[in-house]
C-alpha cells in the first residue's frame, strides 16, 4: 500500500515550572528533518505551551483523514496521574507538587489522543514518547507517578505507540546530541522496507547493549504492513506503475511473451497491418506491459524513421482504454528518458519525432497522459526546462542593440535565454536567425517548435540576427586597417598614413550559417605625407566604407574576408 503521511513532532527542553532538558529540542528537530526527506508532511513545535500544541493537534484533527499514517513524536517530559499517561508542556505546574495534579492542566492524556484521532481518521497511528524519566540525580524526562509509564495505555485498531523506556525505569536524556533513544530511532527509520517492528526491536537492541538501564517498550494494534520508507523515496512512488518498469534492465527477461512478439513483428516487418495487432493485442497485456509497448515504441522510431507513418497521432488515440491511455503514457515519457531510466540526451530524436511529440502535447484528448508525463518528471524540472503539456513554451529571449551607433535595426546581442524561469544555454553556435534559434532550442531541449512561444522586446522578425558574443567593430576594423599597411600614394604624390578608426556604423547586416555578413561606414584619421615624406598635414580625418564577413572563434569575432574597404580621401583637396 502506498502511504502519505503526516508527522506532528514535539520536543520541548524550556519548562517554566520543571526541569530544564538539553536534548529534547535537538532529538524533534532530527526526527523532523528525517521525516521532511521521507516525504512526510511535517509540523515541528520546539518548546511548546500547552495551548500551541492543541491548536496544532486540532489542525491535525481537521486534516487527518488525507493521510494513511499519521505519527507523534515527543521529547520532553512525561509522567503518570491517577493511572493515565500524560505528556507534559512547556508551561505545566511542577509535577513534583503533589503527585502532578495540577500539572494535569497542562499536560494531555495519550489515551485521549488516539481515541480522538480515531473519531477523525482511518489512518494508522503511530505515537513515539521519548519522555517520562523518573530518576532523581540524572538529567531526565520525568517525574513522580503513581503508576509505572504505560500501566494503562489502551491501544485502538491500527495503533502503535512506542517508548523510550520500559514502565518504571529511568532513561537517559543525552549528553551529546540526542537522547540515546533518538539517536538509535534515527538510525533506523531511514531503512527502506524495514518494518516498524524490526526498527523498534532494533533501537531496544542498541539501547539496552548499550546502556543496560534501559529498555525501551512498544506496543501494537497493527493490522497491516508499516514501514517508516516504505518506498517513498523512489522518483515513481505516487505513479500508476511499478517501480520496476521503468528500467528496463529489471525487467527484460520478464517481458510478456505476446509484448516481445509484437516488437519482434515491428522490428522485422513494420506495416500498417501491425496498427491492428497492437490494439487487439492490448487488451490481453496488462497496462504495465502496455506503458513498456509505448516506451519501446519511441525507441523504434528512432531506430526506423518510417515507423512514423505508422504510429501516428491516429495510432495513439485507438489506444486509450478507459480514462488512461498507457501505451501513450509510455511513448511520451520514453521521449524524456531512456530504457534505463536516465534523461534523454540532447539531439537523440529526429525532428520528425520531436514534431510528432507537439502534435500530441497539443491534443486536448491526451490529457490524462499529459498529466501522468509532469507528474512522472516533477522531480526533474531543474534538468527539463519544459516537459510537453497543452500549453505552450514560453522562450523569453534578453536583447540589446549591438552599439548605440548602430544603424542596422536587424541585429542584435542576446544577453541570455529563459525557458520558463530556468535558464538555458545555446553551446552549438554564436549566430542565429529566429528559424535557427528556435531549431537549436528543439534540439538542444526537445520542445517542438509548434510549442514554442518566443517573447522578446522588440519583437523578433524573420529577419532579424542575433549573437552572443560581443562584435567590437571598431577595434577589428582598427586593427585589420593598421595591420594591413593601408598606406597609399594618390594621384597628387601624397601619402596617407592612417592611425586612428572611429565612429563606426553598421548599416546592413545579413547571416548565413555561422558567418556574419556586414556593410557600414566608419570616420579615419591620418597624417598626411609629400612624395618627400615631409608631412604636410597631422590629424586629418577621412569617411570610408567597408564590406566584410565575420566568424566566431573561441568566443571571438574575428574578420574572416574583406570584399571591400574604401577611404573617401578627396576632401583632403576641397
Amino acid at each position: 500500500m502506498k502511504h502519505r503521511c503526516y508527522a506532528l513532532v514535539i520536543g520541548i527542553n524550556n519548562y517554566t515550572n520543571n526541569t530544564t532538558l538539553t536534548n529534547a529540542v535537538n532529538d524533534a528537530l532530527g526526527v523532523a528533518q528525517t521525516f521532511r526527506e521521507l516525504r512526510y508532511e511535517v509540523e515541528c513545535l520546539e518548546n511548546p505551551t500547552f495551548d500551541k500544541f492543541t491548536e496544532a493537534y486540532d489542525s491535525l484533527r481537521v486534516i487527518s483523514k488525507n493521510y494513511t499514517v499519521i505519527v507523534i513524536f515527543f521529547a520532553g517530559h512525561g509522567m503518570m496521574s491517577n493511572a493515565s499517561d500524560y505528556i507534559v508542556f512547556s508551561d505545566a505546574e511542577n509535577m513534583d507538587i503533589h503527585g502532578g495534579m495540577k500539572a494535569v492542566h497542562k499536560s494531555y492524556r495519550i489515551d485521549d489522543i488516539y481515541k480522538e484521532l480515531r473519531q477523525d481518521t482511518n489512518a494508522i497511528i503511530i505515537t513515539i514518547i521519548d519522555a517520562c524519566r523518573i530518576d532523581k540525580g540524572e538529567l531526565i524526562r520525568g517525574g513522580h507517578a503513581f503508576a509505572p509509564f504505560g500501566k494503562n495505555t489502551s491501544l485502538p485498531y491500527q495503533t502503535y505507540i512506542a517508548f523510550s523506556t520500559s514502565p518504571g525505569a529511568p532513561a537517559k536524556d543525552g549528553i551529546k546530541t540526542h537522547s540515546p533513544f533518538t539517536q538509535a530511532l534515527l538510525e533506523e527509520i531511514p531503512k527502506e522496507g524495514q518494518s516498524i517492528e524490526t526498527s523498534f526491536k532494533n533501537v531496544r537492541k542498541k539501547i539496552y547493549q548499550g546502556i543496560g538501564s534501559q529498555l525501551p517498550w512498544d506496543h501494537s494494534c497493527l493490522v497491516d504492513e508499516f514501514c517508516f520508507n516504505h518506498g517513498q523515496l523512489n522518483p515513481h512512488y505516487w505513479g500508476p506503475y511499478s517501480n520496476e518498469v521503468y528500467n528496463f534492465k529489471q525487467i527484460e527477461a520478464d517481458l510478456d511473451g505476446r509484448l516481445t512478439a509484437l516488437l519482434g513483428a515491428i522490428t522485422q516487418d513494420p506495416d500498417k497491418s501491425i496498427v491492428n495487432e497492437i490494439h487487439s493485442t492490448l487488451s490481453e497485456i496488462t497496462e504495465e506491459s502496455q506503458f513498456v509497448l509505448g516506451k519501446l515504441l519511441i525507441d523504434k522510431c528512432v531506430e526506423n524513421n518510417n515507423l512514423l507513418k505508422i504510429f501516428t497521432p491516429q495510432f495513439f488515440s485507438k489506444t486509450l482504454k478507459g480514462k488512461d491511455n498507457h501505451v501513450l503514457n509510455g511513448f511520451l515519457y520514453g521521449f524524456y528518458v531512456d530504457t534505463q531510466d536516465n534523461l534523454r540526451r540532447s539531439n537523440y530524436f529526429s525532428s520528425d519525432i520531436v514534431d510528432l511529440i507537439g502534435i500530441l502535447g497539443s491534443n486536448k484528448d491526451n490529457k490524462s497522459s499529459l498529466t501522468f508525463l509532469k507528474q512522472e518528471l516533477s522531480e526533474r524540472n531543474d534538468e527539463i526546462p519544459y516537459i510537453i503539456g497543452l500549453e505552450d513554451c514560453r522562450i523569453d529571449v534578453k536583447l540589446k542593440q549591438t552599439d548605440s551607433y548602430c544603424s542596422c535595426e536587424n541585429l542584435f546581442y542576446f544577453d541570455c535565454i529563459v525557458v520558463n524561469n530556468i535558464d538555458i544555454e545555446l553551446t552549438e553556435h554564436d549566430l542565429y536567425t529566429r528559424k535557427s534559434l528556435l531549431e537549436e532550442i528543439q534540439i538542444q531541449y526537445n520542445i517542438p517548435k509548434s510549442k514554442q512561444r518566443l517573447v522578446s522586446s522588440p519583437i523578433l522578425d524573420v529577419n532579424d540576427i542575433l549573437i552572443k558574443n560581443d562584435l567590437d567593430l571598431q577595434s577589428l576594423l582598427n586593427e585589420y586597417i593598421i595591420g594591413n599597411g593601408i598606406n597609399t600614394l594618390d594621384e597628387m604624390g601624397h601619402h596617407y598614413e592612417f592611425f586612428d578608426l572611429y565612429n563606426v556604423d553598421i548599416s546592413k547586416a545579413e547571416a548565413d550559417d555561422d558567418t556574419l555578413y556586414l556593410k557600414g561606414s566608419y570616420d579615419i584619421n591620418a597624417i598626411i605625407y609629400g612624395d618627400s615624406e615631409e608631412e604636410i598635414k597631422f590629424d586629418v580625418s577621412f569617411d570610408g566604407t567597408y564590406e566584410l564577413a565575420l566568424i566566431c572563434v573561441n568566443n571571438q569575432w574575428e574578420i574572416d574576408s574583406v570584399a571591400s574597404l574604401k577611404i573617401n580621401t578627396d576632401s583632403f583637396y576641397h
